[in-house]
């Protein structure tokens, strides 16, 4: 059957393209989810009489809870498997698709959390994924390709939540960028499978090994990094489009766009930065560049 996996060599010339238009899917999809409320918070305001406050919780929560989870299910990939761990991550993805018939705002702020148990899995069964099917320099491509494919994801939901939300319900836009979570569980479970004779799978990762890695210089750096990058990025997009409609009376669809923006920039620059690493093999000039480029 195809979730079998397969044995090295075996149609992997074949195979591995699937593999890879999985991943990419999968991260535009998540791209697609993570902040699509952010243009349209002001309608959640209104429809829930809520306070800013509270409506953005619609953004931090998902990162929040990806950021919880992220180190036990990195624990858990190790248990599980990657194919069911893509599995969960899709499902998890899937179920923002009921956003439409959520009652309340508590109900959709618990449904949007669901984003986050996605990204934990998806984003931590990547690596050992590509590590199977491709080769390293392979594997710096296909990783600039999926993070571009996460920003491409996240400009188009930024870009168009808002002129949809006129045609349509915003509950139901936000159904919509769910969609291809279902499309892409079924195409998993249909194409989805591993490199090699044996499931990636054994005994989850101790705590003690856990701490021994994030005494590392180099692993707290890259943590820290990635944290810097986040926390602008998020701030920036998750907002803007409510301050552009409120402080400078920018429509929510003009807003939307101008936000896009900043996201769609990310994607030449991920593929840019993806270049240079083939062609710059010293980590401290690329990280030391990307600090003073973000600061």
């Amino acid at each position: 059957m195809s979730h079998n996996p397969v044995p090295p060599g075996f149609g992997k010339s074949r195979d591995r393209f699937v593999i890879a238009a999985l991943l990419l899917a999968a991260h535009f999809s998540l791209g697609l989810n993570i902040l699509s409320a952010s243009p349209i918070l002001p309608l959640a305001i209104d429809e829930y009489e809520i306070n800013r406050t509270a409506a953005g919780l619609l953004i931090a929560l998902p990162l929040l809870a990806a950021a919880a989870l992220g180190l036990p299910g990195g624990m858990l990939v190790s248990r599980v498997g990657l194919r069911k761990s893509f599995i969960i991550g899709w499902a998890s993805v899937g179920i923002l698709s009921f956003s439409v018939l959520a009652p309340n705002f508590v109900t959709l702020l618990l449904l949007r959390s669901t984003i986050g148990l996605g990204f934990a899995f998806m984003l931590t069964a990547t690596g050992p994924l590509l590590m199977q099917w491709f080769q390293p320099k392979e594997i710096t491509i296909m990783n600039a390709l999926t993070t571009a494919a996460l920003s491409l994801g996240i400009a188009f939901s930024v870009a168009i939540a808002a002129p949809l939300s006129e045609i349509i319900s915003w509950q139901m836009s936000l159904t919509i960028f769910a969609l291809p979570g279902i499309a892409g569980l079924i195409a998993w479970i249909l194409l989805g499978r591993e490199s090699c004779s044996t499931p990636t799978t054994g005994r989850a990762i101790t705590f003690e090994e856990v701490g021994n890695l994030l005494r590392s210089r180099s692993v707290v750096l890259l943590l820290a990094a990635d944290a810097g990058i986040l926390v602008q990025y998020t701030a920036f997009t998750g907002w803007l489009p409510t301050f552009f409609n409120e402080h400078r009376g920018i429509s929510l669809s003009e807003a939307g766009f101008i936000t896009g923006i900043l996201p769609l920039v990310g994607v030449f620059a991920v593929l840019a930065g993806g270049v240079i690493a083939l062609k710059v093999t010293s980590p401290k000039v690329i990280f030391g560049t990307s600090g003073v480029m973000a600061g």
